[in-house]
């Protein structure tokens, strides 16, 4: 059976732009946001804890995950959680106006 290049490279693509798609709405910033929390995705994050293989493990593949939904939506790390902090912190202000 012959591989069509051009339909594994659609369904690559097609991927990548809903990943792109998702992160350019408020709802996508929330995820974003809360995915870069809760995988430790963040400057000076340790990935290695000593004498504790189960932790580093778990550590490096958190970042793996990260590092590939930073690379499908094609921005560099830095802006993808510059773009969901601003969001959640203007969602916080809101709520507080809302509040009063």
């Amino acid at each position: 059976m012959a591989v069509n290049p051009m339909g594994i490279f659609n369904v690559f693509a097609r991927r990548r732009n809903a990943y792109r798609a998702l992160a350019n709405t408020d709802d996508g910033k929330v995820v974003l946001a809360d995915l870069a929390a809760f995988l430790g995705a963040r400057p000076g994050a340790p990935l290695v804890a000593p004498n504790d293989p189960i932790a580093t493990a778990a550590a490096a593949a958190r970042m793996e995950v990260w590092n590939h939904i930073v690379g499908q939506i094609g921005m560099s790390e830095a802006t993808v959680r510059q773009a969901a902090d601003h969001y959640i912190a203007a969602s916080k202000q809101q709520e507080q106006f809302d509040d009063e």
